[in-house]
C-alpha cells in the first residue's frame, strides 16, 4: 500500500499554504487539510497516518492559538513520522520547541522541525523586514528541496530555533501579554474600518474564524480574531486598518484568492 502524508496548515495570506502546496508537489500521496476548517467539526479530532505534517506561521514568537487549540482537541492515532514547519520574517525563536512540548502532552513528538523565512504579513512588523519578497521566495524554494528529501527518507532532524536566550525572552516574557490576549481572543480591538467601506462582504467570506458579521453600520468583529491579517490584506477597497497602515496589501503569489475562502 502506498504511504500517505497529511499536512495540516494554518495560513492567513497564503505563505503557509504555499509551503504546503510546494511540499505536496515534492512528496507522495499528500492531502492538505485546513486547520480552521477542521476546527469547525465538533468533538475530538483524530490525527493518524504514515506521515503527519503541520505548517503554520509564527505569531508573537509562539505557536498561533488556533494551532494550539487544534492540538488540545486532538487524539493522535498511530503515526510513523511527524514534522512541523513554521514560517515568518526570521524571528522563529522557540516556536517549534513550544509546539513539541504541546505534542508531548499528547504523548507524541516531532521527528523533525523546520523554519522557513517568508514575507511578514502584519503591519506592526513590516518596517522590521529587511529582505525583499523575491529573496524570501528564492530561499524558500531551496529549503523546500532540502526539507522534502528529509521527509521522504523519514530522517530525524533537530528542531530548529534561533536567537538563543533572546528568543526565550521574546517567546515567554516580552510578548507574554500579547500572546495571552490572543489566547483570550482579544485582538479585535486593533481593527478599524474606514467610512468608505462599501460593505461588499469580502472580509466575512474570507475570515477563517467566521468572526465577521455584516451589519447596517458595517462589518462587526465578534471576538474570535486569529491575528491572521487576512481581512486587512484582502479587502478589495483597502478600508480595513490595523494600526499604522504603511504596509502594502499582500497575498502570496503562489496562492489564489479562492483557495483562502
Amino acid at each position: 500500500m502506498t504511504e500517505s502524508t497529511k499536512i495540516y496548515y494554518f495560513s492567513g495570506t497564503g505563505n503557509s499554504l504555499a509551503i504546503a502546496k510546494n511540499l505536496q508537489s515534492k512528496l507522495k500521496n499528500v492531502e492538505l487539510i485546513s486547520i480552521p476548517q477542521l476546527m469547525k467539526n465538533p468533538g475530538d479530532i483524530i490525527i493518524e497516518g504514515d506521515v503527519i505534517g503541520f505548517v503554520f506561521p509564527v505569531y508573537f514568537f509562539r505557536v498561533p492559538v488556533v494551532v494550539e487549540e487544534l492540538i488540545e482537541r486532538t487524539v493522535f492515532g498511530k503515526t510513523t513520522y511527524i514534522f512541523a514547519i513554521t514560517n515568518g520574517g526570521g524571528a522563529f525563536c522557540r516556536t517549534l520547541k513550544i509546539f513539541n512540548t504541546q505534542l508531548k502532552g499528547k504523548k507524541t513528538s516531532l521527528n523533525a522541525g523546520f523554519t522557513i523565512g517568508m514575507p511578514g504579513n502584519h503591519p506592526k512588523v513590516y518596517d522590521m523586514i529587511k529582505k525583499t519578497s523575491a529573496e524570501y521566495f528564492a530561499e524558500k524554494n531551496k529549503r523546500i528541496d532540502e526539507i522534502s528529501e528529509i521527509i521522504l527518507s523519514k530522517k530525524n532532524h533537530h528542531i530548529e530555533t534561533n536567537f538563543g536566550l533572546l528568543g526565550f525572552l521574546l517567546s515567554h516574557v516580552l510578548f507574554k501579554k500579547t500572546y495571552n490576549d490572543s489566547k483570550k481572543h482579544l485582538l479585535d480591538s486593533a481593527i478599524r474600518i474606514k467610512e468608505s467601506c462599501k460593505q461588499c462582504g469580502t472580509c466575512k467570506k474570507l475570515c477563517p474564524a467566521n468572526n465577521i458579521e455584516l451589519t447596517s453600520s458595517g462589518p462587526k468583529w465578534h471576538g474570535k480574531c486569529l491575528n491572521c491579517a487576512r481581512c486587512f490584506h484582502l479587502c478589495p477597497n483597502e478600508v480595513i486598518e490595523l494600526g499604522e497602515d504603511t504596509m502594502p496589501r499582500y497575498i502570496n503569489p503562489e496562492v489564489e484568492l479562492r483557495e483562502l475562502v
